[in-house]
């Protein structure tokens, strides 16, 4: 091919700013690399590389003409095979029905020219192996893309594309991925309640997914759980619940903790999915400790307090998950149950989810009252969550990616309190 005089520099920095980086593989978008477009139209036409993040299906077809072995030749900015820069491409992931056809294309060629379905590059944030099939199924969500992957052989338990692919309120690629029978389904669908999606719960059980299943991995809080604690922990719907206990789900099985899905949602002060289970048969009885946190998650601080008098050893036998129930409810802004747990004892400093103290909890989610309230209390600044920022940086961390509107207030409060402390 004809080489087109376009500065080797720009040709790469279009390219990086096609592709997502080392972070979340759908954030940003293609401004850079279209303003470079623009500027400089024969951009795309310059390698196989270029091509196959534009999703430029003619001059993808003149190298391959060229030289068909560049279908298997790792290169461009990122040094990928072409396959992953076509399903990685932000272009695609943006793409509306007719350009993604162009994609589609490109992965037809390049896989007719021998490139393999399985084609994958090593993320260089974390050393995690990602697929051209994750690219399609779970980042850019194309279906025509993925079913083109998966008819060519593409594997799918590479790790990745299941647990994105339930991250999407369409179902298209989920399904066909499902259909394969992949490994870790149950897990699976569990991280499919990281959001309210009934209908995609369903679908994982229709697919085979155990609706008794008992977690076993990631992060040390949902150890021990099954499929209805998730739903009860992540405050899911009832209609989300009442899926489950369709599907099979049994409401009488406890977590390896012992603790019943009736107990975990009046602990957690789920009072709606607490009445759906009791109507599905789930056990309502509570042991004394039980009750002492419903009461607390309910702000009933009489009868917390007539719970303590009662046995005084009640909150120093809390083990680590239930003092956490403090951080947790701070971040859902549950302000009297933050109330009632600091007046019953709870360590105001105890970590949570992700490693983060009420007060990491609330400002990061933006209740200003809980964050004034935990800041006369006398709440640690400088304690850290597992991301390594202290108090002020997981506020501000919060007022640019939380989606409220109160993170500049809690910057000033938590800054104030900084600054008084000096």
């Amino acid at each position: 091919m004809k080489r087109l005089d376009v500065p080797a520099e720009l040709v790469d920095a279009f390219v990086r700013a096609a592709v997502p980086g080392p972070g979340d593989h759908r954030a940003g978008d293609v401004a850079v690399a279209k303003a470079l477009l623009k500027q400089h139209p024969g951009t795309a036409e310059t390698s196989i590389y270029a091509a196959a993040v534009a999703g430029d299906a003619a001059a993808l077809r003149r190298w391959l003409r060229q030289d068909r072995k560049l279908a298997t030749t790792a290169g461009g900015a990122m040094g990928w095979q072409p396959l992953c820069y076509v399903c990685f491409s932000r272009f695609l992931r943006l793409a509306k029905k007719k350009q993604r056809r162009d994609f589609l294309a490109c992965a037809r060629m390049l896989l007719r020219a021998g490139a393999g379905p399985n084609s994958a590059f090593t993320n260089p944030g974390d050393g995690v192996r990602e697929s051209a099939l994750y690219g399609a199924a779970g980042v850019a969500n194309d279906a025509p893309l993925t079913r083109l992957l998966l008819k060519a052989g593409a594997d799918v338990n590479d790790g990745e594309t299941l647990y994105h692919a339930a991250e999407f309120p369409s179902h298209d690629c989920l399904k066909l991925v499902l259909a394969r029978k992949p490994e870790n389904i149950s897990f699976c669908m569990c991280h499919k309640m990281d959001q309210e999606d009934p209908a995609g719960v369903g679908v994982f059980l229709k697919y085979g997914a155990d609706p008794n299943f008992l977690i076993e991995r990631g992060a040390n809080d949902l150890h021990g759980l099954r499929p209805l604690h998730f739903a009860i922990l992540r405050n899911r719907s009832p209609k989300t619940v009442r899926v489950l206990l369709h599907g099979g789900a049994d409401p009488l099985l406890p977590s390896s903790a012992g603790v019943t899905p009736y107990a975990f949602a009046m602990i957690l002060g789920r009072r709606q999915i607490a009445a759906e289970l009791r109507r599905h048969g789930g056990a309502t009885a509570l042991s004394p400790k039980e009750q002492f946190l419903a009461a607390c998650s309910a702000g009933k601080t009489t009868e917390a307090n007539r719970l303590v008098r009662a046995d005084p050893t009640l909150t120093k036998s809390l083990t680590p998950h239930e003092r956490a129930l403090l951080p947790l409810l701070a971040g859902e802004g549950n302000f009297p149950a933050v109330r009632v747990m600091l007046a019953t004892g709870f360590p105001i400093d105890t970590p949570g989810p992700w490693g983060g103290s009420a007060i990491h909890q609330a400002a990061w989610a933006g209740h200003v009252p809980i964050v004034r309230f935990l800041l006369k209390r006398g709440a640690s600044l400088t304690c850290k969550q597992c991301f390594g920022g202290e108090v002020l940086q997981t506020a501000i961390h919060g007022a640019t990616h939380a989606g409220h509107p109160h993170g500049p207030a809690i910057v000033r409060l938590i800054k104030r309190a900084l600054t008084q402390s000096l």
